[in-house]
């Protein structure tokens, strides 16, 4: 009988909670795509982890992407 009760407490979630998760799962969804567009060498995927009005520039050594310097 004590296994069918399961391993948490019963209480739900308060909504700040909630509200945090899926705020952290939205950043967390963003940084994903920024990585693995960064990593396929894909701008368009890169780019589209941002907002519309965004703006990403790097001004390193070396290209990235075939560009010695990016603005987005």
């Amino acid at each position: 009988m004590l296994l069918s009760m399961g391993c948490t407490s019963g209480t739900p979630p308060d909504d700040k909670t909630a509200i945090r998760l899926a705020d952290r799962e939205a950043i967390e969804d963003v940084l994903k795509r920024a990585n693995l567009g960064f990593e396929l060498s894909d701008p368009e995927l890169f780019a589209g982890a941002f907002a519309e009005d965004g703006v990403f520039q790097l001004d390193g050594e070396g290209p990235v992407f075939g560009f010695d310097k990016m603005h987005y």
